[in-house]
């Protein structure tokens, strides 16, 4: 199995949480909330790419190849160029098991599931690094185009076509430094109010006191 190996590159100005990357099934945080994550290569530049969040029973499988591809300039009037790139297909979120868990609230189960999402995002770039490609393509189709607003933040070219499964939606993202900060911003930011939220709102929302009791890591 690939160990992932995610070095504190000295251009990212945010200290990394996990310097090494375990494998999945290997807590990385708390036991109350762990995030895991692998990837493994399965032929040259083929990758299979887990990512689970074991408390809250959320997980998603896909695979990413590394290859050349010409890539969309961020100025219009300049012609794409090729560049390495890592691309995948972005899968379903199994959330089957999620919502069983979670007692049913919008606003809860939305933000859960952004962070999650932004977690995935965050170690996609830390390989993208690692494998020196400089961009990420991700690819959508109509099952999960809700996943896509909270990328939008980071993108530099979206482009829509049409497939024999429907409608898709092509995103392409750089994995350089101010992208990976802008990230590790925005994730601080859902953090803090999704935690302000909580606390403010836990005595009139039952909902919102049961989580945080069997969270009680969520504390400022």
């Amino acid at each position: 199995m690939l160990r992932l190996i995610a070095k504190e590159s000295p251009i990212y100005r945010h200290e990394l949480s996990n310097k090494v990357q375990k494998p999945m099934y290997v807590s990385t945080q708390s036991s109350h909330h762990s995030f895991l994550w692998d990837f493994q290569e399965i032929s040259s530049g083929i990758y299979i790419a887990r990512f689970q969040d074991t408390f809250h029973e959320l997980s998603c499988e896909f695979t990413l190849e590394l290859k050349e591809s010409f890539v969309p300039s961020e100025d219009e009037t300049e012609e794409s160029f090729i560049q390495p790139v890592l691309v995948g297909n972005f899968p379903s979120i199994d959330i089957q098991r999620f919502q069983q868990k979670i007692l049913w609230d919008e606003y809860l189960q939305g933000m859960i599931l952004i962070k999650f999402q932004l977690k995935i995002l965050e170690k996609l770039l830390l390989f993208c690094e690692d494998k020196k490609a400089p961009y990420l393509f991700l690819t959508f189709n109509e099952a999960n185009q809700d996943y896509l607003e909270i990328y939008q933040c980071f993108i530099i070219s979206e482009e829509e076509n049409l497939s024999t499964d429907g409608e898709l939606t092509e995103i392409t993202i750089p994995s350089d430094v101010s992208v990976y900060d802008d990230l590790i911003d925005l994730t601080n930011e859902v953090d803090h109010k999704f935690r302000k939220t909580l606390w403010g709102e836990q005595r009139v929302n039952p909902t919102f006191r049961h989580y945080l009791k069997s969270h009680a890591i969520l504390k400022f």
